[in-house]
């Protein structure tokens, strides 16, 4: 295996890219644990730890969700509210979307969390087919 392997585009992990789901809906992507999120997390996650030492799950929760609103998922195109409304894309938004919705959380932390598509060859090879 050549080392060039585990190389990641840098740019793409904190910009994002766009990735297709069902129905035309697009979502605008970092990679998760990109440096800006990692940043946010620690600067964060003392509230994570109760008096006793105990883990706050709750809490881990709320500041997950709010660091993926901020620097994880960065924007949508074809999100429609219940009415066929176009709901417009802010990280308020995002955030109330993804505590209402634990489905939507989930697949925005399934495509975070696939390295793959961030890896520098997957950019060079992407650029290539356009």
């Amino acid at each position: 295996m050549r080392i060039g392997e585990f190389a990641f585009n840098k740019e793409l992990e904190v910009e994002g890219r766009w990735v297709e789901e069902i129905e035309g809906l697009r979502l605008k992507i970092a990679r998760l644990n990109n440096p800006p999120y990692k940043a946010y997390i620690r600067k964060n996650g003392r509230r994570i730890s109760k008096a006793n030492g105990r883990m706050d799950f709750d809490a881990a929760d709320e500041i997950a969700k709010k660091a993926f609103s901020k620097f994880i998922l960065l924007g949508w195109e074809n999100l429609q509210d219940d009415e066929g409304n176009d709901i417009p894309y802010s990280s308020e938004k995002a955030l109330e979307l993804m505590t209402e919705y634990d489905e939507f959380y989930s697949m925005i932390t399934e495509h975070a969390s696939n390295a793959e598509a961030y890896k520098q060859n997957e950019m060079e090879s992407d650029s290539g087919n356009s």
